[in-house]
């Protein structure tokens, strides 16, 4: 989960600040599949898999990916 965190993250930091690459044709369409990934898994049917005992051990901060996917998304689309 620590590579999911850092992913979403890194893109959320980096479209902020550079949104030319995002916006290629080629991007667009992968970044919002992985984005799309990311929230189907965090709030679909089957995010009950996601139950962890011990959600700190693996780095798991779901309302955190959540947000940061959220921005994201929200930045993509006042571009």
């Amino acid at each position: 989960m620590k590579l999911a965190n850092e992913d979403v993250s890194m893109l959320a930091f980096t479209s902020e600040q550079i949104t030319a690459p995002f916006l290629l044709p080629e991007m667009v369409e992968r970044v919002a599949s992985m984005l799309n990934y990311f929230l189907l898994q965090l709030v679909g049917p089957q995010r009950k898999s996601l139950s962890l005992k011990d959600p700190e051990k693996y780095e798991f901060r779901p309302k955190h990916l959540l947000k940061q996917v959220g921005i994201n998304y929200i930045s993509k689309t006042f571009e």
